[in-house]
This record gives C-alpha cells, structure tokens and sequence, in this order.
C-alpha cells in the first residue's frame, strides 16, 4: 500500500517499521527517493514526544558532550484478554524486537549520531506469560546490545508483560554526565496517602503516555504537506532503524552474533540464510 501511494503521487505518514522485512521495505525506499515533492513520513512516534525532544535539544547543545552510551526501555501493559492478539500478531509484526525494538533503535541512533556505524549486535528472549509465542519464535521480553564501530555501546530492554501499566524510558550518558528521560511513569501528580503508603496512578498504555506525540506527529506532518516545512526525520533514519532491528532479530533467532557490512545491512550467520531467520 505505500509503495502504491508513492507511485500514485500520495504524501505519506507510515506506521513503523516501514515493513517488517528488508525486501518489502527496500522498494518503499527506492520510490520514495524518486519522489522528493512528497513528504513521506515514517511514524517514529518518540522522536514528537516533548520530554525526548527536550533530552536531544541538551545533547545536541553539547551538555553532555560525547555520547557513548544509550539505554532503553519500553514495557506494555500485560492484559490477559489480548494475549490471543499478540501470538496471531507474532505471525506478522517480525517479532517484538522488530516491532517494539525499533523505537528504541530509533532513539539510539538520533541521540548518539546517525554517523555512528553499527559493528555487531546480539539478543535474547524470554516468554514469562505468553507461551505460545514460541510458535512464531517470538518472545514477550527480550534484551538486545548493539556495540559500534567506535566501540560505544546500546541496551535496549523490551517486555510485553508489565503488570504496574505501560512504562518507556531511556537514559543518554555522556562524558560530562547522564540523562534520564521518562523515569517516573505516574499518570498525573496526584498522590495517594493511605494504608498502603505512597501511590500515584500509573500510565496504563501507550495511548495515555504518548498521545502528545501523537498531536505533534500530526501536525508537523499536516504542515510539512501544506507550507513544505522539512520533516524530523528522512527515509533512511526508518530504514536503517529497520536493518538494525531485523539484526537483532537475526541474532535472537540465531543466538549468534550478528555483525553488519558497510551499508549497515545484517550479515546473516555462516550457513543460514536470512529468510530462515
């Protein structure tokens, strides 16, 4: 559908990733690039979000000088009602490292340098409750490192399970010091005093936590369409981000080691070829 929508001289705003694997999303790319009168936005949600942007403003500025370390964190919501969802979603969405992974990705890749090479990566996973996502093998918690060219490093944390409610956060280090963005997950700033102590509502979902981000991504899509304002982020942010996660993906599959060519693509495992992975 969005290959078609290029084709047909359509802008577009593009629910990541851009496909969940890399023949699919290569030809989005390709036409994409064809078009530069269209405003083809993939929809890297955290990168709209105030408190993230406000986090890149001071790294760009230069507070924290070079940046050598990126740690994330997303955690969704356990419901035991949609768990039929998730292992049919397993199926499609190229596993929770692709199609949770990548926001993470993203965010490592804008706060650290697009010119930051990745080298090697590895993964593993876990199903802490949702079993059958062996099926698909996919998993419902997975880690992930991804270590550069220039030896700096990523941990990304992902989870399908947490019980307390929907909770993302990140932490940039830097050689002059540390960010921490998104570290309290409370709903509002009311507290509760009772028998059980302190307590204050936490996000409950995704929506709750990002439906700011959502605003913003909309809007500046609406006017980069109308008054040709540039976009936050181009094609190849997206599809770089795409070729790190199905890397991760590759490695949690694989348990090898996944290292990357000069073009940033996964280099499969000797002897297994990556549409086994």
């Amino acid at each position: 559908l969005a290959l078609k929508a290029i084709k047909a001289g359509k802008h577009l705003l593009l629910e990541k990733p851009i496909a969940v694997n890399l023949d699919d999303a290569l030809p989005v790319v390709q036409e994409a690039k064809k078009h530069p009168e269209l405003k083809v936005l993939v929809g890297m949600s955290r990168r709209f979000d105030d408190s993230y942007r406000e986090a890149f403003d001071r790294v760009k500025g230069g507070e924290l000088g070079d940046i050598f370390h990126y740690y994330g964190v997303t955690n969704d919501q356990y419901n035991a009602e949609i768990v039929d969802f998730f292992v049919g979603y397993s199926k499609v969405s190229g596993s929770i490292l692709v199609d949770c992974g990548i926001h993470d990705v993203d965010l490592m890749r804008w706060y650290m340098g697009s010119h930051e090479k990745v080298k090697k990566v590895y993964a593993a996973g876990y199903n802490a409750r949702m079993h059958r996502l062996v099926e698909s093998r996919d998993a419902d918690n997975a880690v992930a490192t991804v270590v550069f060219e220039s030896g700096k490093l990523a941990n990304i944390y992902l989870s399908r399970t947490a019980i307390h409610g929907h909770e993302c956060w990140a932490q940039i280090t830097g050689e002059n010091g540390m960010i921490k963005v998104n570290t309290d997950n409370a709903m509002n700033r009311v507290t509760l005093a009772d028998e059980h102590g302190y307590r204050k509502l936490t996000t409950q979902d995704y929506y709750d936590r990002f439906r700011g981000a959502f605003a913003n991504e909309m809007r500046e899509f609406t006017s980069a369409v109308l008054d040709n304002t540039p976009l936050p982020l181009d094609i190849d942010d997206a599809y770089i981000a795409s070729k790190i996660c199905v890397g991760l993906q590759m490695a949690f599959r694989s348990g090898e080691q996944i290292f990357f060519d000069k073009d940033q693509s996964p280099i499969p495992p000797k002897g297994i070829a990556a549409s086994k992975l």
